[in-house]
């Protein structure tokens, strides 16, 4: 899938590994690599699972999804651009806006 970024500030955290650690500290910052990597290798959002450790969850309705980053944290995105982002069926969803990332349990999967 293709990634794209809320603002430059997440782009930039995002795209280097060191600002990643100074940021989280290196065990999580090799986590938020990988799972960015392993979206990114994704076709669609269907191909990525919601079992751990990748964890796809649904967050609320507003089409924000996210995946575990461990057991207290996640990477947050959503579908883009903003008129996919409600789409029901994920195998047509193809491009990711990166928001952030969160700290403390997501919503429960509802899909």
């Amino acid at each position: 899938m293709e990634l794209c970024f809320t603002d430059a500030k997440v782009r930039d955290l995002c795209s280097s590994q060191d600002a990643l650690v100074h940021e989280y500290g290196a065990a999580l910052a090799r986590r938020i690599c990988c799972k960015l990597a392993f979206l990114e290798a994704a076709p669609t959002l269907a191909c990525v699972p919601s079992e751990l450790p990748i964890g796809l969850i649904r967050i609320g309705d507003q089409g924000r999804y996210a995946v575990a980053l461990g057991a207290t944290h996640h990477l947050v995105f959503q579908a883009f651009p903003k008129e996919t982002a409600a789409m029901a069926d994920l195998a047509k969803i193809s491009k990711l806006l990166i928001v952030g990332f969160g700290i403390g349990p997501a919503a429960k999967a509802a899909h």
